[in-house]
């Protein structure tokens, strides 16, 4: 989605390296995360979803992205398991 909002002249758009299209993405992120978990966490992989999306487009490849937001999931989870 993100690729093709940045294709856009309005997902173009961008501030200190954020695209547009990437924030729209993040906001989807966070709505699709609250229909499994609370709306603040949900709210809390906005973030993230910022820099995945950033990684996205600095690299123009997906797999960059996917591969740091498996290594984010991976690390939260190590940390719950030893809470």
């Amino acid at each position: 989605l993100q690729g093709l909002l940045i294709q856009t002249r309005f997902g173009s758009k961008q501030y200190r390296g954020i695209t547009l299209a990437n924030v729209m993405c993040s906001v989807i992120f966070v709505t699709v995360h609250m229909v499994h978990q609370p709306w603040l966490w949900a709210l809390a992989v906005f973030v993230p979803s910022l820099i995945f999306g950033y990684v996205r487009v600095r690299h123009s490849c997906i797999y960059p992205a996917v591969t740091l937001h498996m290594l984010f999931n991976a690390g939260f989870l190590i940390a719950s398991l030893s809470l």
